[in-house]
């Protein structure tokens, strides 16, 4: 299995992130490579289509979610990556008054038909976008 992780320290506290980026539908709202999200469905279960702006979309599926922890698991069903048994995890920790720190992971293998190399590119420059973009949003964190 592979892994991607990208991470930030971030100048907001752990409730407020979690209010604003930690819902399973809330990724359309401030990744910058995305145009929409739809939701199908709530909870556990859930599926989320995220239509991107080159025109492809990505099917992901709610496996596990922890309002209390700040983190939430879900599984891609469909995209055009060549990727198979994708698992994410978004999750939130704090980390002082103001301050919280942001984990994208992702663990995944590339199919058969794939380039590993460029496929893990891929996955990071997905998850780096977003991140940054948050970074943008809130400030880096001392």
């Amino acid at each position: 299995m592979l892994t991607v992780t990208e991470t930030a320290r971030l100048a907001i506290d752990a409730e407020t992130l979690w209010h604003d980026a930690g819902s399973f539908d809330a990724l359309g709202k401030w990744h910058p490579m995305l145009a929409e999200v739809e939701m199908d469905g709530d909870g556990v279960g859930a599926a989320r289509v995220a239509y991107k702006k080159d025109g492809t979309e990505q099917v992901e599926r709610l496996q596990a979610i922890d309002p209390g922890r700040h983190r939430y698991r879900y599984r891609i069903e469909y995209t055009d990556l060549p990727v198979r048994n994708y698992v994410g995890e978004f999750s939130i920790d704090d980390s002082g008054a103001d301050a919280s720190r942001l984990i994208w992971f992702a663990q995944f293998e590339v199919a058969e038909d794939g380039n590993e190399e460029k496929t893990v590119e891929a996955v990071r420059q997905f998850m780096h976008a977003g991140v940054e973009n948050l970074k943008a949003w809130y400030g880096e964190a001392n």
